[in-house]
């Protein structure tokens, strides 16, 4: 328990404080990926293990192949769900705040939370976090997932993590880290995964889960995008897939059909830089990887309001595409 060497005296007054309250809120970003739904599912299972009333809100609708993870149908999604959002929000005496570091990645649900009086935790490993009343950031850490697992040990309370809340960091850990290959996986990730898979994850499962449940419409989005859409950019070691809506609407598109695309012009050596571009209703969304020590993370808050890691981060534009455009290509020039 490395990652918590020097936080003793916050744990110890985190759980000093789970001792008053029975009510608790755990939420996540907009988009939720495997660690959002990872990290909330296996947190609320053991919470409510030990008698909580524990209970996940999401901003929007997670994608389809992370809904095994969810078979009673509990989280309660903000967007369509929004009296239930409400209630839990004010009935709240604590509120997780997991794999996001900022209220504004939670959108309208962070306009909730912010107006609650009850105290916030974070939990999440990107770089550059807001202040909260319990701080557990991490950025050197693998995923959300780890610092969780890590945080159940630390409290003395792993033997209540059972095989679906071990099923659940188990995701997390291996879809954000594209199953232990990126440079933030560590001894400490690798110890993470042995730990829940001796108390019931199933590698094997979730990898089928996970990686093999695309549909057609996905596998020809796809293709499409790396045929018809791919970019680069020359001279600068830069890939850009821009999909508009229609292109999107062409496919069927669902949420998660995108996931993962990003990361395959990576493959190509001279590309160093990959950028997939989505245009949504009222705004066009970013997400950013790359290579060794090229931080895409200053990249995203210099120019497009995001941020991340140091590999990886996300951005937005309210703008034009054809505005969006001119400057995301005049930022490549001056950046890279």
């Amino acid at each position: 328990m490395e990652l918590l060497r020097d936080k003793t005296e916050l744990l110890l007054a985190l759980k000093m404080h789970l001792k008053e309250v029975k009510n608790i809120a755990i939420t996540t970003h907009i988009n939720p990926d495997g660690d959002a739904i990872g990290s909330t599912m296996g947190l609320m299972l053991t919470l409510k293990s030990l008698g909580y009333n524990a209970k996940v809100i999401t901003p929007n609708a997670m994608p389809a192949f992370l809904n095994w993870l969810d078979p009673n149908n509990e989280i309660i999604n903000a967007e369509e769900q929004k009296d239930l959002f409400q209630t839990t929000i004010e009935q709240a005496e604590l509120i997780f705040c997991l794999d996001f570091n900022t209220l504004k990645r939670i959108e309208h649900v962070g306009h909730a939370v912010e107006k609650t009086t009850c105290k916030k935790v974070l939990v999440d490993h990107h770089q550059q976090p807001e202040e909260f009343d319990y701080m557990f950031a991490f950025p050197g850490a693998s995923s959300t997932c780890e610092i969780v697992f890590e945080m159940l040990k630390a409290l003395e309370w792993k033997k209540y993590i059972n095989s679906h809340a071990a099923n659940s960091l188990y995701t997390g850990l291996m879809t954000d880290t594209g199953s232990f290959r990126y440079k933030g996986t560590t001894a400490t990730t690798l110890r993470v995964a042995s730990e829940l898979v001796d108390l019931g994850a199933d590698p094997a499962a979730i990898n089928e889960r996970v990686n093999n449940a695309s549909s057609l419409n996905r596998l020809k989005l796809l293709g499409f995008s790396l045929n018809e859409k791919l970019e680069i950019i020359s001279g600068k070691g830069v890939a850009f897939i821009y999909l508009s809506k229609e292109d999107l609407a062409d496919f069927d598109y669902q949420p998660g059909d995108t996931e993962g695309l990003v990361n395959f012009p990576l493959g190509v050596d001279e590309i160093k830089v990959s950028v997939l571009i989505k245009e949504q209703d009222n705004k066009i969304k970013f997400s950013f990887r790359s290579k060794g020590d090229i931080s895409v993370n200053d990249f995203a808050r210099t120019y497009f309001d995001g941020g991340g890691h140091v590999n990886a981060a996300g951005g937005v534009s309210f703008d034009s595409w054809e505005a969006t455009k001119t400057k995301f290509l005049n930022a490549v020039n001056e950046f890279f």
